[in-house]
């Protein structure tokens, strides 16, 4: 288990069972692998859990954690093999309770425990009724007719999104301050911008770039929403012989020195080249700072993507 802290976010890292009850006393157990709570002007704590497929049929068609029919955006059929990952948001009026206390993360899970464990004075949290189901999502592997590694991801998302985090504000003013999906988010960014993408892994999706200027190249986005980041990789398509490694990192270094924001990384072992660059957003998405971020990744391989394709090519 690992906790982080700042300023007024909180988060929790784990992956131990919780066994949330309904008001007419059936239960479930879900593994809880992620607990995030913000207390700055409205507070608001989302939960991450998994499920597998035949327990989370069973959440939709008993609506628990509010998964009541109207709620749910769009269908999708899980598959039977692969757990489901669900986020929730607890009710914000509880929250609302918790901030006024000085709780916080742990106060919030140990809520979640059983009380002759926790020992807390918060009131039982496992409680279905309180939770509302934001999205599930179900990694699966690409198909084979697509001729490469990756992951995509499927599932469905709910009202309670715009209802309890947007709060009906228009899309272009959003600004959560509370728990942001940054997957959502890049999704949604990629998607609106008709960027086609694939998932590498269950926290990279990788993007291919073909621009006149710098010719072609993979970009990935790291997603790290424990720690409210995006790290954006440009990776060159030739890796550098052995022979210019220490050259190369050397003219790198000189590089580096000057620029503003990001860096070249150059793996010694494999010659694998990179451009990385990070966002940071700890006080919510932003879509005009990202777009910043990306352009300037593109950018700088447009100009350097020819420079060490020369050095490479002449020596």
């Amino acid at each position: 288990m690992s906790i982080n802290k700042i300023d007024d976010h909180s988060s929790i890292k784990t992956n131990i069972p919780i066994l949330f009850s309904s008001w007419n006393g059936a239960t479930v157990t879900v593994t809880v692998t992620r607990l995030k709570y913000q207390h700055e002007q409205e507070a608001s704590c989302i939960i991450t859990f998994t499920v597998p497929a035949d327990l989370m049929k069973q959440l939709v068609e008993q609506q628990w954690f509010n998964l009541l029919p109207y709620a749910i955006i769009s269908q999708v059929r899980f598959n039977e093999k692969d757990n489901i990952e669900v986020r929730a948001i607890l009710s914000p009026a509880i929250s609302n309770q918790i901030a006024a206390r000085n709780g916080d993360v742990e106060t919030i899970l140990a809520a979640l425990l059983p009380d002759a464990i926790s020992g807390t004075q918060i009131a039982d949290l496992a409680k279905s009724e309180y939770w509302f189901v934001l999205d599930a999502k179900q990694s699966v592997s690409l198909p084979p007719v697509l001729g490469q590694s990756g992951m995509l991801r499927q599932g469905f998302k709910t009202i309670w999104t715009e209802r309890l985090i947007n709060k009906g504000t228009p899309s272009d003013q959003v600004e959560i301050t509370a728990e942001i999906d940054l997957t959502s988010q890049v999704e949604a960014f990629l998607q609106a911008n008709s960027l086609k993408y694939e998932y590498f892994s269950d926290r990279i999706i990788r993007l291919q770039f073909n621009s006149p200027e710098g010719g072609t190249w993979i970009g990935l986005i790291r997603i790290e929403p424990e720690d409210d980041l995006l790290v954006l990789y440009s990776v060159f398509p030739e890796q550098i012989p052995a022979l210019l490694r220490q050259g190369i990192s050397l003219q790198l270094m000189g590089e580096n020195y000057d620029l503003l924001n990001g860096a070249f990384e150059l793996d010694q072992e494999d010659g694998e080249l990179r451009f990385r660059s990070s966002l940071i957003c700890t006080t919510g998405w932003n879509e005009s700072n990202f777009t910043m971020l990306l352009n300037d990744q593109i950018q700088k391989m447009e100009h350097y993507l020819p420079i060490v394709n020369q050095i490479i090519h002449e020596n």
